[in-house]
């Protein structure tokens, strides 16, 4: 409620330092999904327990919520293999969460639906 401190906090939000952390951790953001994304088809004998190795590995770590970026690229790859059935158990799992990747994943849902035809 103090105006004083509120002006504080917004120009300590759009200082220099603020920016170039903030830019710093969106490439290891980047990079992190990129290489997630990279190894996990070849780590292990399916993409899908690559993937699975991936999401725990990256749960466990200080980026875990990109662990539902990637569990969403890996609905997207079922689909490529043409593989709804999985694709679909994979994106709803997000129904019961509060996230921008539910809505992505409900998104996603809508489309197969509407794609199948049901």
């Amino acid at each position: 409620d103090d105006p004083t401190a509120n002006l504080i906090m917004e120009v300590i939000k759009n200082d220099s330092l603020h920016k170039l952390e903030r830019q710093i951790k969106q490439e290891a953001e980047r990079s992190i999904l990129t290489a997630a994304k990279l190894i996990s088809p070849v780590i292990e004998d399916s993409f899908s327990t690559g993937y699975n190795w991936c999401v725990e590995t990256i749960k466990a770590s200080n980026y875990a919520p990109l662990a539902n970026d990637l569990e969403i690229n890996k609905a997207i790859m079922f689909l490529r293999q043409k593989d709804i059935v999985q694709a679909v158990d994979t994106l709803r799992m997000f129904e019961k969460k509060e996230t921008k990747v539910a809505s992505t994943a409900a998104t996603n849902l809508a489309f197969i639906n509407y794609l199948v035809g049901r």
